[in-house]
């Protein structure tokens, strides 16, 4: 199942390359409503990162949400048919940076939402950690097309 096939209607050639920058001031002229920094922490799933993460790779982190989200009575094709949504504007160059900058975590605070995004392994992870700002949701990307949530508490 190709992103193709999932969002006919979607144009990937908007979408930035990996090897042209991305900076702070390309996420906040399409993420307006909310404030954009970097965390002065490091990214702790990082690739400098001191042990290993069971859930850094793309089918660790997918059988997991599947097994949170849906148990094992639904197929993975069910699963990505449901959780599997296109990317917010935003999150385009957000993805970009978040591969560009491994070791840095990325946030965006609004009203009502704080988000982090960062790499994790074979992928970048949308996070909304907090109760409070958003719910505890997380969204998993490897494509810079599409995003499918694998957390949501």
């Amino acid at each position: 199942m190709s992103s193709e096939t999932l969002f006919p209607d979607w144009d990937r050639t908007a979408l930035p390359t990996s090897s042209a920058p991305v900076g702070l001031e390309d996420i906040e002229r399409l993420a307006r409503s909310y404030q954009v920094a970097v965390l002065a922490e490091p990214n702790v799933y990082g690739p400098s990162r001191d042990r290993p993460d069971p859930w850094a790779t793309w089918e660790a982190a997918l059988a997991d949400g599947q097994s949170y989200l849906c148990g094992s009575s639904v197929s993975r094709e069910a699963f990505l048919r449901l959780y599997r949504r296109p990317l917010l504007e935003w999150m385009v160059p957000a993805y970009a940076w978040a591969r560009q900058n491994p070791d840095r975590v990325l946030t965006l605070y609004s009203r009502h939402f704080s988000w982090h995004v960062y790499q994790r392994g074979e992928y970048v992870s949308f996070t909304l950690p907090f109760h409070d700002s958003g719910g505890e949701k997380e969204y998993i990307c490897r494509d810079g097309v599409s995003r499918i949530k694998v957390n949501d508490d």
